[in-house]
């Protein structure tokens, strides 16, 4: 999708407000947190965020990606075997 300049400057900053005002807030929550396999189906659920339609909210999601963002949980999880194994061969 084309945009003029200022419409271009509107969504990307309706887009970063949706990402750090809804998602990062869930991803944060203290009680209940999001989880990252989680922040596609959350994205996808939200009726028009902030006036962003579906398109946007693909964009979104595929910057995310794109980003490694969502890759983020594996890639803990993989440093921590890694971590782990190690310690064992040095008992």
């Amino acid at each position: 999708m084309r945009h003029n300049a200022s419409t271009h400057y509107n969504l990307t900053q309706k887009k970063k407000k949706f990402w750090w005002q809804k998602v990062a807030h869930q991803l944060l929550h203290p009680v209940s947190p999001l989880a990252l396999s989680g922040v596609v189906e959350y994205v996808a659920t939200q009726a028009h965020p902030i006036s962003l339609n579906m398109e946007c909210k693909e964009e979104i999601i595929g910057q995310a990606v794109d980003n490694g963002a969502l890759d983020a949980e594996d890639q803990i999880i993989s440093g921590v075997v890694k971590a782990v194994q190690q310690y064992f061969i040095t008992l």
